[in-house]
């Protein structure tokens, strides 16, 4: 797993119209998250369930996908596998956790870029980590055998 550091990648200078996939069982919060991003230039696309994301993965691509880790049903390699198979292998993911911990420990075995930040998040930290992901050099998702 490769994580974003400050030290190691570049901001980029223009986000304008990235696409942004938001994972959330909550649509109060995928909303209010596409409100705050849409104001930032991003292009967002909310959705309430993983197989929703990996629909709107292989329909229209993400330059990123954010994911509330408390989503319901959410089994993290399988979704990073479905994404997969649907073609989208060189997203990275900025996972929302109760704790960097919690976050850390799911990604056991990707090999992605990833990112993990316990909630509760400010959008200043959101963007922030957002920018670092859309600056760092693409990845590809796979799961390696443990």
């Amino acid at each position: 797993m490769q994580r974003a550091g400050r030290e190691n990648c570049s901001m980029p200078e223009n986000t304008t119209g990235k696409k942004v996939i938001v994972l959330d069982d909550d649509p109060d919060v995928v909303r209010v998250l596409k409100i705050v991003l849409d104001k930032e230039g991003y292009d967002v696309q909310p959705v309430t369930s993983p197989e929703a994301a990996v629909e709107a993965l292989a329909k229209a691509g993400a330059d990123l996908v954010i994911i509330d880790m408390d989503t319901k049903k959410l089994d993290l390699q399988n979704f990073i596998r479905s994404a997969s198979e649907a073609g989208s292998l060189d997203i990275p993911l900025l996972l929302l956790a109760g704790s960097e911990e919690d976050g850390i420990g799911a990604l056991r075995g990707f090999a992605g870029t990833a990112e993990v930040l316990p909630k509760p998040v400010s959008k200043g930290d959101l963007v922030d980590r957002m920018r670092l992901l859309l600056g760092q050099r693409r990845s590809t998702w796979r799961l390696e055998r443990t």
